[in-house]
């Protein structure tokens, strides 16, 4: 059974761009926690990638041994190998990469272990990113704790989400008992039952890689509404545990505030219509305080909010105006996806069978040619579960993306 020592965590959010705030946080909340001087903290964010995938490794590699040597220098105020000695530059590239990984190992087994934090993976494109995961395999091994950030989930287990034994509750994080194995099963437990039973030797986590999804936030997302909805319009009377001083009412504000029943009608429509997303409920709001008039809200129904249709149009735009070959495949995946009826989506052999169909000098196989396609639809595909049971199926990130594409809001999609 697979313990924790080896295990990965990604992070998958669609289209957030909140995404490099959040690696951010957690690597500086790790430095603060890491009091003991033999634990870095290593971060690599993706961007300005080159052409060339090998290039690319060797770029990661070259920056995970600069942080270390940093680190070490700053924390024992020695003077390692320097890197340039180890790196010709007459080598070729892939030389260079295994004179890198020849001074890269040694140095992390002088650390107790290596926190890296690896953000927007999916930037670099599939080959690159297969190259790299590569190696991320064997620095596990060297008790490198990794996690991961990226715009698409490239795991099918992150669509089921395991429950708890004890409490039935969601556990998508969660330990077995090893002393408590019902035949083939062992028990799941979440983390709030674990911490209640305190420390437990025998509790494991039986997994390699843990993928969770931090584009969606659920209940917790109506608060957020409720919070943007006072600052902006003054105290509107919703369940808010604050001492903040709110702004005077807004015109809309005042309209709001009279009718308790019609701020909280305001809020729930925008959360309902936000389906857990942030970005699509700060647009939400923005068109609010644009309109000033909660008919703008309800209104709007059988059409998109310009601000909304502006944002669609440049997420298709990163897609369409992308230099990498493999985008042309990203395109085909939206005008698939734009004939397709229902916001499920469509069965993930049909769509392989269409995208193969519809690039006929595509080589690839259909496996090959998907992963390629999500990775160039950068987020703005999911995949997710048809009504046939345990099916899969691609479909649209949001509800709202998949009408922009179904109504033709975008001639470069539409058929």
């Amino acid at each position: 059974m697979a313990t924790a020592m080896r295990r990965q965590s990604r992070f998958w959010k669609g289209t957030e761009s909140w995404q490099t705030t959040f690696s951010a946080i957690v690597s500086q909340r790790l430095r603060e926690r890491a009091h003991d001087a033999n634990t870095p903290v290593v971060t690599l964010f993706v961007q300005n990638v080159p052409r060339d995938d090998s290039r690319f490794l060797l770029d990661c590699l070259n920056a995970i041994y600069e942080q270390l040597l940093q680190f070490k220098r700053s924390a024992t105020r020695d003077s390692p190998h320097d890197w340039d000695q180890n790196l010709e530059t007459g080598q070729h590239v892939e030389q260079r990469v295994q004179a890198s990984l020849a001074v890269l190992y040694p140095l992390l087994e002088t650390f107790e272990r290596v926190f890296l934090i690896l953000d927007d993976l999916d930037a670099c494109g599939l080959s690159a990113s297969q190259l790299l995961e590569e190696q991320l395999y064997f620095l596990q091994s060297k008790n490198v704790k990794i996690m991961i950030t990226s715009r698409i989930s490239l795991y099918k287990a992150a669509l089921f989400s395991p429950s708890c034994d004890i409490c039935d509750q969601d556990a998508p994080v969660f330990w077995t008992c090893e002393l408590c194995r019902q035949g083939a099963h062992y028990v799941q437990i979440c983390i709030d039952c674990k911490e209640k039973r305190g420390r437990r030797s025998h509790l494991v986590e039986p997994y390699a890689h843990i993928e969770l999804n931090i584009g969606d936030f659920g209940d917790s997302l109506q608060e957020l509404i409720w919070w943007e909805l006072q600052k902006e319009h003054g105290n509107l009377g919703l369940r808010l545990e604050s001492n903040m001083e709110w702004p005077p009412l807004s015109t809309l504000g005042k309209s709001l505030s009279s009718d308790h029943e019609a701020a909280a009608a305001t809020s729930g429509e925008i959360s309902n219509r936000a389906q857990g997303n942030l970005t699509m409920a700060k647009l939400r709001l923005e068109g609010l305080l644009e309109a000033r008039n909660i008919g703008y809200l309800f209104a709007t129904k059988d059409r998109l909010p310009p601000n909304i249709v502006a944002f669609f149009d440049n997420l298709v735009a990163q897609i369409v105006t992308s230099s990498k070959p493999e985008d042309v495949l990203g395109l085909e995946a939206l005008k698939i996806i734009s004939r397709t009826a229902g916001v499920t989506g469509i069965e993930m052999g049909q769509f392989k069978k269409q995208l193969q169909k519809s690039i006929p000098h595509e080589q690839s196989a259909q496996g090959l040619a998907f992963m390629r396609a999500l990775f160039a639809a950068r987020g703005v595909l999911n995949l997710g579960i048809t009504d046939r049971e345990g099916a899969l199926a691609v479909k649209a990130y949001h509800s709202d993306f998949h009408i922009y594409l179904s109504e033709a809001y975008n001639e470069t999609v539409a058929e």
